[in-house]
């Protein structure tokens, strides 16, 4: 599926490449709308949603896994009619998610 969100996070490892080579970073791509930038002892994951993009930091305290939001730091404009008609659930997740069942549906 081809969209805004799923063709910015396509991009993330060229927006980052210069983080990457400087930190020693690798891009992996977790989701359509995922990608994380995995480090030695942590990682940065991008989570691309329609009104905005979260950046968490994630690391390993074993044997867990923990996860810190470092907030948004994009956000579209929009008006009232941008909020009409919403799905409940996590942003654009969930979009991507009925895409994949309708084009199941379909065939």
């Amino acid at each position: 599926m081809d969209n805004l969100w799923t063709n910015i996070n396509d991009n993330i490892p060229m927006y980052m490449n210069k983080i990457c080579k400087e930190y020693n970073l690798v891009c992996v791509k977790i989701s359509p709308l995922k990608t994380a930038m995995i480090g030695d002892e942590f990682a940065i994951m991008i989570a691309i949603d329609r009104f905005d993009i979260e950046i968490y930091y994630l690391y390993k305290r074993d044997p867990d896994m923990g996860k810190y939001p470092c907030g948004s730091f994009f956000a579209q404009a929009y008006d009232s009619q941008d909020r009409e008609d919403l799905l409940s659930g996590e942003g654009a997740d969930i979009y991507q998610k009925l895409s994949a069942d309708s084009s199941k549906r379909i065939s």
